[in-house]
């Protein structure tokens, strides 16, 4: 048996911390020969590629006891590159250390040997219960590779096809997406964290675990094309795997985060929907409404960002699936003695996982579009509602205005008519005169008279008052009678304390 192992990291150029936006050490891109090991290699030049010492356990057919370990330990190291080379740009360790923090994507674990179909692999999991765990085991094969020579060679050929296949979790539980935990003292698997604070969560730096293997059959020490499969595979920066892992990286990292976003999104919209949709609207304040309304419009806002995040997501996963084809018919158009195969009768597991993940995020989509509208339907029926109390108010209020209005120019002007018909008689001489003197007169009829007394009696005003406010009393009475139905009605509902679920 020819057992191996490694890890390798991928890790973003740059990232927000709370002092700013913080790039990678200047040294790793002016390194002049980047190695996997040493400052890493560039890919898609925003993110950074590591790979761990060679483990080797030929004389046993798994993983060993402290190969979680070993991940630490390497994980240090590359840690300790950073540090290193951050200290000469003046960048403190502390900072150093957060950014690997925050810059880390995913670690995949890639398992080599003759064969896995034995391989189980325990990673622990963060819960309740010390003992529990997630256990991996081969799953599909993704993609092979096959040793081609000219007919008339006499070198040795590679007996089977070498494959590459995808480790996955059996647990049987709800599919639950996992980050990668490598800041307690063993890694582990623990759930994903994101922020409460706000109707839409938002995920932090999240990494991603991935467990793949490569079963390339037995391997002879006394012949060539070992090392040459080991070059095109895992070599240098142009290896196929090299740059097939961080495409899956990528993937798992982008899907795992707005999968689990959407997912809790729709769960919560389904919730708000029956909150708003069950509200007794006619129970309801004025400023019970309003503040109803304003939650429905950042909710609606707030939805249309994730939106364009899903987009986002799924452009991403379809721009890495393209490159990730593009990389593996460049590995079949200059490599001679290695055939890669990644199709078979139409069907393309590797690529699969691409699919299904850009499908299933536009599920997510097409669901919260119509959680949305039928939001955007109950809020209409609110803000309708709202509008139409509000002018109801705004029409008796005017009314109001309006009569006490007319009645304070009738006070004034009876008042005035008394005043001017108490004071002394002023004859004047113009083309108006005729007609005051009319007027005078009938100021002096008994029946004119005692109508001006009456309306210079405080109580006749009183009584006009009331009578004019009554219409806004009733409806102010009837909505105080509806807000004590509805206190009751609300009173009934709810459990008692022996029934309560």
């Amino acid at each position: 048996m020819s057992l191996s192992y490694d890890f390798y990291y991928l890790l973003r150029t740059q990232v927000e911390l709370d002092n700013g936006i913080q790039s990678e050490p200047s040294r790793f891109l002016t390194a002049d020969k980047p190695s996997l090991r040493q400052v890493g290699i560039p890919i898609d030049d925003d993110k950074r590629l590591f790979r761990s010492e060679t483990f080797v356990e030929s004389s046993q057919t798994g993983l060993p006891a402290q190969w979680l370990v070993q991940f630490k330990q390497s994980w240090e190291q590359v840690q300790r590159s950073y540090r290193e080379h951050f200290a000469k740009d003046g960048v403190s360790e502390a900072q150093a250390n957060e950014f690997c923090s925050q810059a880390l994507l995913g670690v995949a674990l890639l398992i080599a040997d003759a064969q896995l179909d034995s391989y189980t692999i325990t990673m622990p999991l963060q819960g309740s219960s010390a003992a529990d765990h997630v256990v991996f085991k081969p799953g599909r094969d993704l993609l092979g590779v096959i040793h081609q020579l000219p007919k008339d060679s006499d070198a040795a050929r590679m007996p089977a096809p070498a494959r590459f296949a995808r480790f996955e979790s059996v647990r049987r539980r709800k599919f639950v997406h996992w980050q990668l935990r490598l800041d307690a003292a063993i890694p582990h698997l623990a759930p994903m964290d994101m922020t409460n604070d706000t109707p839409i969560p938002h995920f932090a730096a999240n990494p991603v675990f991935a467990i793949y293997g490569l079963a390339h059959g037995e391997l002879p020490e006394a012949e060539d094309w070992p090392q040459q499969l080991q070059a095109f595979l895992l070599g240098g920066e142009d290896a196929v795997l090299v740059r097939v892992l961080p495409r899956l990286l990528i993937r798992q990292w982008q899907f795992s985060r707005m999968d689990s976003v959407a997912s809790l999104v729709r769960q919560y919209l389904r919730e708000q929907s029956s909150h708003f949709n069950q509200a007794p609207l006619p129970c309801l304040s004025s400023k019970d409404l309003s503040l109803g309304l304003q939650t429905l419009a950042g909710l609606d806002a707030e939805t249309t960002l994730l939106l364009g995040k899903l987009q986002q997501a799924i452009k991403t996963i379809e721009i890495h699936q393209r490159n990730l084809t593009l990389r593996l018919q460049e590995a079949d158009q200059h490599s001679a003695q290695w055939a890669v195969v990644w199709q078979r009768n139409q069907e393309t597991p590797l690529l699969d996982s691409f699919d299904a993940d850009q499908q299933k995020l536009q599920n997510h989509i097409t669901y919260i579009e119509g959680e949305l509208t039928y939001l955007e339907g109950i809020r209409r029926r609110w803000h309708f509602h709202f509008e139409g109390r509000q002018l109801v108010w705004t029409e008796r209020l005017g009314s109001l205005g309006s009569i006490l209005a007319f009645m304070v120019a009738v006070g004034v002007a009876s008042i005035t008519a008394s005043t001017l018909s108490q004071s002394d008689k002023f004859t004047g001489n113009s083309w108006l005169s005729p007609l005051v003197q009319w007027l005078d007169g009938l100021l002096t009829m008994p029946w004119v008279t005692d109508f001006i007394r009456l309306l210079n009696n405080p109580l006749v005003y009183l009584f006009l008052v009331l009578v004019f406010l009554f219409p806004i009393g009733w409806h102010f009475g009837k909505a105080v009678v509806r807000k004590i139905r509805c206190c009751c009605r609300r009173w009934k509902r709810k459990p008692t304390r022996g029934n309560s679920l």
